[in-house]
């Protein structure tokens, strides 16, 4: 899995699944807050090549909550439907946005 990407001359490293996707997302107030939002456009813009990038294996074998910590999350992934997702799991997440729209 690479969490890690180069942008405008400069080496953008995310050390898991949890910060690409927390610095991905579109600035709030609350996510500054909390410390976990981009420092800036082009580290967003990096984090959001890197989600791109990332597998749909990557995002189920590296849940940003434990399974055993979250009976919901326990849940939806013992309901997977595993033929499909192992027909998929290694679609980046900007082949299945594709698909999907």
């Amino acid at each position: 899995m690479n969490l890690k990407t180069r942008l405008c001359g400069q080496t953008f490293i995310f050390k898991d699944v949890k910060e690409v996707l927390s610095k991905a997302n579109e600035i709030k107030s609350g996510d500054i807050l909390a410390g976990i939002a981009a420092n800036d456009a082009a580290e967003r813009v990096a984090a959001k090549r890197v989600l791109s990038e990332l597998t749909l294996e990557d995002l189920r074998l590296n849940p940003v909550i434990p399974l055993e910590d979250d009976e919901v999350s326990r849940i939806i992934d013992a309901d997977v439907n595993e033929p499909i997702y192992h027909s998929i799991k290694n679609w980046s997440v900007a082949e299945f946005r594709e698909y999907v729209l």
